[in-house]
């Protein structure tokens, strides 16, 4: 089986917004997953105290700034509170962590609770079926265009035995640009980052693949595109409701690495 295709070139590292090197981010990276990782072997409940910083670091063999700027990443996605000549201490039931720590996991490769895969696959698909509704009053002609030149890549890939797992997400997300809304296009995004090692693992043999929808095997996105092109939510949004993952599409993916 051939690589998985990608969409146009990787983002430079040098392009990076905040300048961070792309040694520094694994460096971060590592130290929270390894910070999470202590904290699940424990088995903390919510509102338990951690070590403190200097045991941290002894106990993780890192260096004090490496670990402090982890606990200030994990401290803004609300996961720990850092109490002044106190202690670290994991958030209280009552002060949820952020989407965002959940999508850091994954993105660690850290397991995740099967109920919040569960749930997480809910919530997207709600957010995809307006989306169809969203995009078909207000995609543009450009919009389509590239729909439809990732539909004709998907093919090639289907073909050719390759793993359409980015083209998946492109369709997917291509949708929700034509939104024209920024902030939907954002929290969308953290969805597929989050299911991205079950959809890696969903899509290594695509040729084995049950179609998502009857009759569209190899064609992902067939029924859908009438309606964007005419601008016909109505008809649009029952096809995505059919496409995005029904209960034995998700029960496969909740079973998959990372879940």
């Amino acid at each position: 089986m051939k690589s998985p295709t990608r969409l146009g070139p990787k983002p430079s590292p040098a392009a990076r917004p905040d300048g961070e090197s792309p040694g520094a981010r694994d460096a971060l990276d590592s130290v929270t997953a390894r910070v999470l990782q202590l904290i699940q072997e424990r088995r903390l409940d919510p509102g338990g105290r951690l070590p403190s910083e200097r045991e941290l670091a002894l106990v993780l063999r890192v260096s004090r700034p490496a670990l402090r700027e982890s606990l200030a990443t994990l401290e803004a996605m609300r996961m720990i509170v850092r109490r002044p000549n106190s202690g670290i201490y994991l958030a209280e039931r009552d002060s949820p962590p952020s989407f965002e720590s959940v999508v850091l996991r994954s993105d660690l490769g850290l397991p995740l609770d099967r109920e919040m895969v569960v749930s997480s696959a809910e919530v997207r698909q709600l957010l995809e079926v307006h989306a169809v509704e969203l995009a078909c009053h207000r995609r543009s002609d450009a919009d389509l265009s590239a729909l439809r030149a990732v539909l004709a890549q998907t093919r090639t890939c289907l073909r050719e035995g390759n793993s359409i797992i980015d083209l998946d997400g492109a369709f997917h997300l291509g949708i929700v640009a034509a939104t024209r809304n920024a902030v939907f296009v954002q929290i969308v995004h953290a969805f597929y980052r989050l299911s991205r090692p079950r959809r890696e693992t969903y899509f290594l043999r695509p040729r084995a693949l049950p179609p998502l929808v009857p009759g569209a095997r190899g064609n992902p996105g067939r029924d859908r595109r009438p309606g964007l092109r005419g601008g016909q939510a109505p008809h649009a949004a029952p096809h995505r409701g059919r496409h995005a993952p029904g209960d034995s599409r998700r029960r496969r993916l909740i079973r998959l690495p990372g879940a």
